[in-house]
């Protein structure tokens, strides 16, 4: 899936609701390979376990609680 923006221009006018939302999650999963794979290549390997969780709260946690984080009001031991 080279062009996965223009299948998604294509189809964005058509009643496909599957198919796009295949295609947004293909996009956001893309997206967050490259970015743990940016920050796990810069982490040191005694920290790599505090990368993973920092980058899954950034990912699944609610936008409260990602405020929270990048404010330092949450921070790792």
């Amino acid at each position: 899936m080279r062009y996965i923006g223009q299948v998604y221009k294509t189809i964005s006018d058509k009643e496909v609701f599957h198919l796009k939302t295949f295609i947004e999650r293909e996009a956001l999963v893309r997206s967050v390979k490259h970015l743990f794979n940016e920050k796990l290549r810069n982490a040191p390997d005694s920290h790599v376990s505090k990368v993973l969780a920092h980058l899954f709260n950034i990912l699944l946690a609610p936008l409260p609680q990602v405020e929270k984080l990048n404010s330092g009001a949450i921070a790792y031991p």
